[in-house]
This record gives C-alpha cells, sequence and structure tokens, in this order.
C-alpha cells in the first residue's frame, strides 16, 4: 500500500506537469486530475490540489525550482 507521501508524489509531478503545459488555470485542475487518476473523488482531487498548493508555495519546492532552472 502507498502511502500519502509516495501518493501526493505522483499527483503532484502530474500537476506540475499540468502547470507547465499552461493547458488550464490550477484553479481549474481539479477535472484534469480525476482524469488522469480515476480513483479519486472530487472532494479527494480537491485535498490533493489544495497541498499541491500549499506545498508549491513552500521552501521546498521552492529550492527545487531554483535547482532545475540553474542545471
Amino acid at each position: 500500500m502507498k502511502t500519502t507521501e509516495q501518493q501526493d508524489t505522483a499527483y503532484f509531478s502530474y500537476l506540475d506537469g499540468l502547470r507547465d503545459s499552461s493547458v488550464t488555470n490550477m484553479m481549474g485542475a481539479v477535472p484534469y486530475l480525476r482524469n488522469a487518476f480515476p480513483e479519486l473523488t472530487k472532494s479527494g482531487a480537491s485535498l490533493i490540489l489544495n497541498r499541491w498548493m500549499v506545498w508549491i508555495c513552500g521552501p521546498e519546492a521552492k529550492k527545487a525550482r531554483e535547482l532545475r532552472e540553474n542545471s
């Protein structure tokens, strides 16, 4: 069984790619997330999107972005 952290890694990676693609404003990402991960309910996808939004503004995500930009 996957842990929440392992699951979040897959979801967050998908959301990072979605953001980079500019296909949608991230406030409208729930349907895309549910399409990519059919096991998610609407409320589950909303919670994941919320966690991603908190994470993306945090120091760990900023460090990861800086590393990508400098490599």
